[in-house]
């Protein structure tokens, strides 16, 4: 019977937190632009925020213009020498297939992308906080602010 019982309190604990960690995000939008040619060599981002949205933007070099992107985010607790535990948010953008319903021309791409993500205020931990954009497991920027 307790072990029935602790089981229960287990998943209800387990459903609880989820909850917890996904209402920091009120909303998550991503768009991924149409690709061209280019001559750069680096995928590169940028961050902003204002009040309790963060967006962000930039481009990826693939190996030709036609793939489109998509993205996911992710939240983990990140200890940091002289501050107290802070929520880290990680885009993480991926490339789907090459659209094989056009025409490609076979060249370096250059594929654009921006998103927006809207935190709960209540619940972004008091100044103290993280963002980081990947593409192919490789960090593009990052935004760390945190008060001692």
């Amino acid at each position: 019977m307790n072990l029935k019982f602790l089981l229960i309190l287990s998943i209800l604990l387990i459903s609880i937190s989820g909850c917890i960690q996904s209402s920091l995000i009120e909303g998550f939008t991503f768009n991924s632009g149409k690709g061209t040619c280019t001559s750069r060599e680096n995928s590169t981002a940028e961050i902003t925020m204002t009040d309790n949205k963060i967006n962000f933007s930039g481009y990826v070099i693939s190996p030709d213009p036609c793939y489109e992107l998509k993205a996911s985010y992710s939240i983990k607790k990140v200890e940091f020498a002289k501050a107290p535990t802070t929520d880290v948010i990680t885009v993480t953008i991926t490339k789907l297939g090459s659209n094989l319903a056009v025409v490609c021309i076979q060249c370096i791409g250059e594929i654009p992308f921006n998103g927006e993500i809207i935190v709960n205020k209540d619940m972004w931990n008091s100044g103290n906080y993280g963002i980081e954009i990947v593409y192919e497991g490789k960090e593009l920027t990052r935004l760390y602010n945190y008060v001692v």
